[in-house]
């Protein structure tokens, strides 16, 4: 079997130095090229990334397992947050000691191989170790999907579980998980997470996105020996949260790496308390061997006692009390004593800082993108007859390669003035969605927001005077009593663009508005969060939230009233009471306070200036709609009041409220 590995790793190696022989010639003499100035260089290509994942990593650098493939740290310190002290690892003379290895002299063979030995190199030549137009220092990429999505994400809900289920806190946990709110370009998970028994790639990076205000909520109101702990298990699941997300960033300067090692550095500060639940299955026996034998020892020291039979029944249960918790602390030592961090996608999670320095943006080394073309290669297979199914996927694949490549110059040229000038993308503008036309008078509209109609019509005219500084309905009853004769629709939701964050593109969020009648309906009514933006400087009770006031939809509507020339796209909002900051935890707690309704004036009408700020129900246009938030309840009953407002849904909320 080996020497069968060792034949597959040669013929891989020829391989590759076929497809590669043109580019090494290429180094030597360089070939001219035009640039992008529009200038001919003498250019020498040079590979400087490699996309693969560990596995594949040490494969084709004859690493291995479990070394890192960087740097020549040993297994007992990849537990540890700082890498800088190891050697990286220098392909080039791991060649030159192979050559020796097995053509110097009795010494020089004995030497080298023990040099490669120490350093967990393997016995065959690497794929790339000979190659010239190789870079060898950054050949190695990161690959956030398999170190951190399907990595460490996947050890820390481990750890996070069985943190849980310890004190007894996984239910409420798993209640939580199931009612998570809906959020634009977030597919919500439909089971408790104890259910789920596979996890792909990309619900793992959705879950990264909602397991610290999730997790956060689960370990409120703890007893006074769980304070320490769940403080120190918050702030480990926190940081490692804050360093995958700013590992996604698309430009980096060092302020933006020093706060990913920062993270990185409080997440191994903390990571301790889970350290019990890094047992291996061989440790976890052990563990239960010892507890059946302590509790055989601590039973007969009970029964050669001669005052254990003098004893009353409560108190010989309050000493079989003390002798299991006598037991289990043991134990519990016994498993932290025997566990350790010591794994592989804990150690190169250190090396994501130094290729960023070197390389830029880590998503464009991903090994999503060719994971992603996989499902191509897999989708032409299934199309295939399965005779000669190599030829026919590669035939498939390119075809589909041509449309693709047909559609962007096509597209291109759409975007090109006459004189070749790129054209300015327009801008997504604000867009309601699915009318409801049962809805045409302002008399609907107040009855379908159970609310007086006097009250709605006031605040309406309130709404253009602060918005639009439209003053006459406010100002004049002729136009006021316009209000009441104006054309009204409903609509159940509304588009808002968002510009995406250290992105040019826009991305759009749906937000919803249905009152209490179904959407699309099988599933319940959908009244969504949002974020108001008034364009003034930040209002006192709002600066936890840098001056955006989260709030609720009420209703989204249109007005139009002909006679004055006024369009309104307008919505009714309830805001909510922001708390402090909850510095464990950094997000902010936002509650749903109720004002006392409006009271009619003695004449009956409501005409007068409607309260605006915490708590309060009153009208805005959907320009002061910045886009969605993400609430998550603090308790798994449905009438919960509240909420942790997510600061890691998405990185324009994560800078956003950056606490």
């Amino acid at each position: 079997m080996k020497e069968q590995q060792i034949h597959n790793r040669e013929v891989l190696r020829k391989v590759f130095e076929l497809i590669f022989r043109p580019l090494d010639a290429l180094f030597n003499t360089g070939k001219l090229m035009l640039c992008a100035d529009g200038r001919m260089r003498q250019c020498y290509p040079v590979i400087c990334a490699w996309t693969a994942d560990y596995f594949e990593n040490i494969h084709l650098h004859s690493i291995k397992q479990p070394h890192c493939p960087v740097c020549e740290a040993p297994k007992s310190s990849f537990g540890e947050g700082n890498s800088s002290s190891w050697q990286l690892r220098d392909y080039r003379l791991y060649f030159q000691k192979m050559i020796l290895a097995t053509q110097g002299d009795e010494t020089e063979r004995r030497e080298a191989r023990q040099y490669l030995e120490d350093r967990a190199v393997g016995t065959s030549e690497g794929v790339f170790w000979n190659m010239k137009c190789i870079s060898p220092t950054t050949i190695i990429v990161p690959d956030i999907l398999h170190t951190v999505y399907l990595g460490m994400l996947k050890h820390l809900m481990d750890w996070v579980t069985s943190f849980l289920e310890q004190h007894s806190r996984i239910d409420k946990f798993n209640q939580l998980w199931a009612m998570m709110p809906p959020y634009p370009g977030f597919a919500r998970f439909n089971k408790p997470y104890s259910q789920v028994t596979q996890w792909s790639g990309k619900e793992m990076k959705a879950l990264g996105r909602v397991i610290v205000p999730v997790f956060a909520a689960t370990l409120l109101n703890p007893s006074a020996s769980q304070r320490i702990p769940f403080t120190e298990a918050l702030l480990c699941v926190k940081n490692l949260v804050y360093f995958h997300l700013m590992a996604q960033y698309r430009y980096h300067t060092e302020a933006t790496i020093e706060y990913m090692e920062n993270y990185l550095e409080e997440f191994h500060r903390h990571k301790d308390v889970f350290s019990r639940f890094r047992a291996s299955k061989s440790t976890k026996k052990v563990s239960e061997a010892l507890k059946k034998q302590l509790t055989l020892d601590k039973q007969e020291e009970r029964e050669s006692d001669p005052a254990w039979n003098n004893l009353s029944a409560a108190a010989k249960r309050r000493r079989v009390d003390e002798d299991k918790t006598q037991i289990e602390s043991e134990i519990a030592q016994h498993l932290v004593d025997e566990s350790d961090f010591n794994f592989v996608k804990m150690h190169l999670l250190n090396h994501f800082s130094d290729h960023i320095r070197q390389l830029g943006n880590l998503l464009n080394v991903s090994s999503e993108l060719p994971e992603k073309a996989m499902m191509d290669l897999k989708q032409a297979y299934r199309q295939s007859n399965r005779h000669e199914a190599a030829f026919q996927i590669l035939r498939t694949k390119a075809r589909k390669e041509v449309f693709q490549y047909r559609e962007l110059n096509a597209n291109a040229a759409k975007q090109r003035r006459d004189d070749e000038m790129p054209l300015t993308k327009a801008p997504i503008k604000r867009m309601m969605k699915n009318p409801r036309p049962e809805i045409k008078t302002l008399d609907d509209l107040a009855e379908w927001c159970a609310m007086p109609k006097g009250e709605l019509q006031n605040h309406i005219a309130w709404c253009f005077k602060r918005f639009a500084d439209f003053t006459d309905y406010v100002d004049h009853d002729q136009y006021f009593s316009r209000l009441n004769d104006a054309k009204y629709i409903r609509y159940n939701a509304v588009a808002i663009p968002v510009t995406s964050f250290q992105c040019d593109e826009q991305a759009v969020h749906m937000v919803r508005c249905t009152g209490s009648t179904r959407w699309r309906k099988h599933k319940p009514p959908r009244n969504d969060t949002v974020l108001l933006w008034m364009g003034t400087s930040p209002d006192s009770h709002f600066k936890s939230t840098a001056g955006r006031i989260p709030a609720r939809l009420k209703c989204l509507f249109v007005v139009e009233d002909a006679e004055s020339s006024v369009k309104g796209l307008l919505a009714l909002v309830q805001t909510f009471a922001t708390g402090p900051i909850r510095q464990t935890a950094g997000m902010v707690i936002v509650e749903e306070r109720h004002q006392p309704p409006m009271q009619p004036l003695h004449d009956g009408s409501y005409r007068r200036k409607p309260l605006f700020g915490v708590g309060t129900t009153y009208i805005v246009p959907i320009s002061a709609i910045q886009g969605a938030v993400h609430l998550l309840p603090l308790t798994p009953q449905p009438d919960s009041s509240r909420w942790y407002l997510s600061n890691t849904i998405d990185l324009n909320a994560f800078n956003l409220f950056y606490m």
